[in-house]
């Protein structure tokens, strides 16, 4: 019924790849909604991404430094 775009050779008009950004963020919206156990699930995966964006931003700092 409905595709998921997934191919980046593929011309796709912008409109539809975003179309398809809003119906994704409205699907999860609605499972948040539905379920405060997802909601939980997602501010700890947030609090494990910002950790390791930190983690990253240290490492290419000391990177750069070093040279």
């Amino acid at each position: 019924m409905y595709n998921k775009i997934h191919s980046s050779y593929i011309d796709v008009p912008l409109s539809s790849k975003l179309s398809q950004l809003l119906i994704n963020d409205l699907l999860f919206q609605a499972l948040i909604l539905e379920d405060s156990n997802f909601e939980n699930k997602l501010h700890n995966s947030r609090k494990v991404i910002d950790q390791r964006l930190e983690i990253w931003k240290e490492n290419i700092s000391n990177k750069i430094h070093k040279k």
